[in-house]
């Protein structure tokens, strides 16, 4: 696919267009998510500049977004003039998708004296990847939003992606992907006064953009789920007991029964 744009004769400057209709159709095309809980919020977020490097054989071995750009921005055509569709510069107009995945858990960090509530999101990082942008921290950052009332808390995600293996320990052990396109980051809510504190869930991306601009994406139809420690601890002890036994949370299983007001055998 290609991506049309137009040099303005009197001054030299391409203006990046609204969301290619060319490449509508593509959209279509996007994975539907690690959950069936849950939807997936797909949203444009503009266009990079992409450079590609290669070794000794000519074979790819990476990617870089050398500059984002909002749908409007403008930009000289002597600077755009490298990237034309040949080579190892190229414009990649980029999509996000997260999915805010309704489940949450909870954590206790030993080393640290404390715990807390666990949420996630999934994350499409193969379209991110494509356009330079997956694990380029300046211009790209997951997070999740709490709200609790008029209050709101606003944290970045572990940067380490808990795709099976962690996910399966604190989550859902029944979860099982080899779906290159996804990738799944957690947030920790620590120091909650009370176990029936409810918080809000909403995860975004954020984006940083050459012209200083930055952009938060996120749909205001994608659900908000509500957590507490309490209704999160009510859901893990409503497993079966084998069932409990092989997650790591059943490891502190006294200190979950503590937030249902269960006694304990502390």
């Amino acid at each position: 696919d290609t991506i049309t744009i137009t040099v303005n004769q009197k001054d030299g400057t391409i203006t990046f267009p609204t969301e290619p209709a060319e490449l509508a159709d593509s959209k279509s095309e996007l994975p539907t998510g690690v959950t069936p809980q849950s939807e997936v919020v797909s949203s444009f977020i503009g266009y990079s500049l992409v450079e590609i490097t290669r070794d000794e054989k000519k074979e790819e071995i990476g990617r870089t977004s050398k500059a984002l750009y909002k749908a409007g921005d403008t930009i000289s055509a002597k600077d755009l003039s490298a990237y034309n569709g040949t080579g190892n510069y190229r414009i990649y107009a980029v999509w996000s998708q997260i999915q805010n995945i309704p489940n949450g858990s909870i954590y206790k960090d030993e080393e640290n004296d404390r715990e807390g509530l666990i949420t996630a999101a999934a994350v499409n990082t193969k379209i991110l990847a494509n356009a330079g942008l997956k694990n380029n921290e300046s211009k790209y950052e997951r997070r999740i939003l709490y709200s609790k009332g008029s209050k709101y808390m606003d944290i970045a995600t572990d940067e380490t992606a808990w795709n099976n293996t962690l996910y399966k320990d604190y989550f859902d052990n029944s979860y099982n992907t080899d779906d290159a396109n996804w990738d799944i980051y957690v947030s920790f809510l620590y120091n909650i006064a009370s176990p029936t504190d409810e918080y809000g869930v909403c995860p975004y991306l954020k984006f940083s953009y050459s012209s200083d601009k930055v952009g938060n994406f996120r749909d205001k139809t994608n659900p908000t789920y509500e957590h507490s420690l309490r209704t999160v601890a009510e859901k893990l002890l409503s497993l079966e007991d084998t069932v409990q036994k092989s997650y790591s949370w059943y490891a502190y299983k006294d200190l979950i029964k503590s937030y249902i007001g269960e006694q304990t055998n502390e």
